[in-house]
């Protein structure tokens, strides 16, 4: 996988987006009075952003996603939850402040559908689904992923993509790309996966 280092920002910008599902009118009333009422629907695709902290000193890892927005340190905050993708370009922003994070050794990124495994969904029947990782002020784009999700057989049978990470590497930092799809939708269950003795990191090679 590629790997870039950071230079000339402190900032990183991470997105995704995906366009909502079509329905019709009475449909449309139905996902409203669900997201006033916080449910989950098969009509809509709520897709979210989540992110994997783990820390230099030994201590907890920590799971940032739209239940918990920021990380101990500030270094990492979710600015949103949508539920339904009907914003122009970016849906859910996360921001990386490289300069709070001293004590950050790696961050893992990840997307998935919540409940999609409910509702018998799939990443591959999402419209435009896209993920980014960029610098905030340059808008250098290190990270983006987007027709993987058409053309991949695993994007059939999986809710979760896992598209990058961000590593504190002595005094750089470094984006590298990730590329693996997981069957779960809950990003508790992804955090587990991650931080179970059931995960065998990738080769850099």
């Amino acid at each position: 996988m590629n790997e870039y280092v950071v230079k000339g920002d402190n900032k990183l910008t991470v997105g995704i987006g995906w366009d909502a599902k079509k329905v019709d009118l009475k449909k449309k009333i139905k996902i409203a009075i669900d997201n006033i009422m916080s449910a989950t629907s098969e009509d809509t695709y709520d897709l979210n952003l989540a992110a994997i902290v783990e820390h230099n000193d030994g201590s907890d890892p920590e799971l940032v996603f739209w239940g918990h927005k920021y990380s101990r340190s500030d270094s990492v905050v979710l600015k949103g939850d949508d539920r339904t993708g009907q914003k122009e370009g970016i849906d859910e922003e996360m921001r990386i402040y490289l300069d709070r994070g001293e004590n950050v050794g790696r961050i893992i990124l990840f997307l998935y559908i919540y409940n999609g495994n409910l509702h018998k969904q799939c990443l591959a029947e999402v419209d435009n689904v896209f993920a980014l990782i960029k610098c905030k002020h340059t808008e250098k784009v290190y990270v983006r992923e987007d027709a993987i999700f058409k053309a991949c057989e695993d994007a059939k049978h999986n809710n979760c993509y896992v598209f990058g990470e961000v590593l504190h590497n002595g005094d750089e930092w470094v984006v590298r790309e990730r590329s693996q799809f997981l069957p779960y939708d809950k990003s508790e269950d992804i955090f587990e996966y991650y931080t179970s003795r059931h995960y065998v990191p990738e080769d850099d090679d």
